[in-house]
């Protein structure tokens, strides 16, 4: 290496860096196959999730960069020597709703169905995932759904008795008011 010496100081010469930037398109999707993969067979999981009797085991980075209701439970229990298992209100969330969400997380494809559309739409919403809800919302607006009349879950009835029986009960949900729902014959 060759040494200069300017104005009585020495400096060590100056080499040519060229930088070359290489991206790999499927990367990503590599990566997210190998994560999914990781999870459908419990390997390298650090939290477990549970709704009812089920238990779902997952990435903590991969839910937290999905779900900012996850990052925030993730985040306070980071402080309070961290979280390993979530337990979610079935009532809220359903069993089905989340396997529903946790594959479109991993796979970032949402398999919506009439028949799980609202759990679905109810659990994203609660889970703070935007871009499901509004997948969820555009499947709706563009059918006619012929669902049961909707549970507990799906209205709000000032009477509780009244939420048991459809004759009483009024759909109040703000999901519901804009779309047509008819009862399964």
């Amino acid at each position: 290496m060759e040494v200069a010496e300017l104005s009585g100081q020495l400096q060590t010469p100056k080499r040519q860096r060229e930088s070359q930037v290489t991206d790999f398109p499927g990367h990503v999707d590599q990566v997210f196959q190998q994560l999914n993969y990781q999870r459908l067979r419990g390997q390298l999981c650090d939290c477990v999730i549970v709704v009812g009797n089920r238990h779902f085991k997952a990435h903590r980075a991969v839910l937290a960069a999905c779900s900012t209701h996850f990052r925030a439970l993730f985040s306070v229990a980071e402080s309070n020597g961290g979280m390993n298992v979530i337990q979610l209100d079935s009532e809220v969330v359903t069993a089905e709703a989340l396997s529903v969400l946790v594959d479109m997380m991993y796979t970032s494809t949402l398999m919506l169905e009439e028949s799980n559309v609202m759990d679905v739409l109810l659990a994203a919403s609660h889970l703070h995932l935007n871009s499901v809800v509004k997948a969820c919302k555009h499947y709706m607006s563009t059918r006619t759904l012929h669902l049961s009349l909707p549970g507990k879950r799906y209205m709000h009835c000032s009477d509780q008795h009244a939420a048991g029986t459809a004759s009483s009960s009024r759909l109040q949900h703000p999901f519901l008011q804009q779309y047509k729902v008819l009862p399964i014959k």
